[in-house]
């Protein structure tokens, strides 16, 4: 796996460094990522000036410790709510509500 390391650029200056991981092995192969973060912002602002992007082969180690530690949080919400309806099956009540 590797990762797209990439910030907007704006009139006013460059915005922070953002990481996203990506299936691509070349910049080449790209495209659809790039096409992607560009739908995520307001690309016909007046103010907007482009993506600045770099292919790397690791994010920082911050970034995959709180990757890390979503996908722990997110894992302990689905076992949690297993557990609750699993325990309303045996019961027989009617399923909880899933927390949007």
């Amino acid at each position: 796996m590797k990762w797209i390391k990439y910030r907007y650029k704006w009139s006013s200056g460059p915005g922070h460094w953002s990481w996203r991981e990506t299936s691509a092995n070349t910049e080449d192969q790209c495209e659809e990522d790039i096409s992607s973060l560009k739908a995520d912002t307001i690309t016909d602002s007046e103010h907007y000036r482009g993506i600045e992007w770099n292919l790397v082969d690791r994010a920082p180690r911050r970034i995959i410790l709180n990757r890390i530690r979503g996908y722990s949080q997110l894992s302990a919400s689905y076992a949690k709510l297993a557990m609750e309806m699993t325990d309303h099956l045996l019961l027989g009540l009617d399923a909880p509500e899933a927390d949007a």
